[in-house]
């Protein structure tokens, strides 16, 4: 948060459709959170592709995933400014994705407010 404090222009992120994955996190980058209101989130651990000598990896690996877990459950707790770390780390890493509503993302914190997604009406030919 302090680097975008540093910043002097305000970032606006809005998420129509599907803001899925690092989508997610992409979202939360923004001053000024948005969604459709038909949109959805998906938010879900990680998936890891790992080669390389069996003692590096896994010793790595440990490191690296705690390392990530923390840092996105730290993230989603200081942007929705609802639940702690604790909670998010439960609810991303249960070994489930999480598909949530703009309505959810909404009480939860992860977006400021949400869009009118209905499509505006066709404009008529002039007589």
């Amino acid at each position: 948060d302090s680097r975008r404090q540093q910043y002097q222009g305000k970032v606006n992120t809005i998420g129509t459709g599907y803001a899925y994955s690092m989508g997610a996190i992409v979202v939360q980058a923004g001053d000024r959170r948005s969604m459709g209101r038909l949109s959805t989130m998906m938010l879900h651990g990680g998936t890891w592709i790992l080669t390389g000598d069996a003692d590096k990896i896994f010793r790595d690996y440990q490191k690296l995933a705690v390392h990530y877990e923390t840092m996105i459950s730290e993230l989603f707790a200081t942007r929705s400014g609802k639940h702690d770390a604790k909670w998010w780390r439960e609810l991303i890493y249960s070994g489930h994705d999480r598909f949530l509503t703009a309505q959810e993302c909404l009480d939860l914190g992860l977006v400021d407010d949400l869009l009118d997604d209905s499509p505006a009406s066709p404009e008529r030919p002039p007589s």
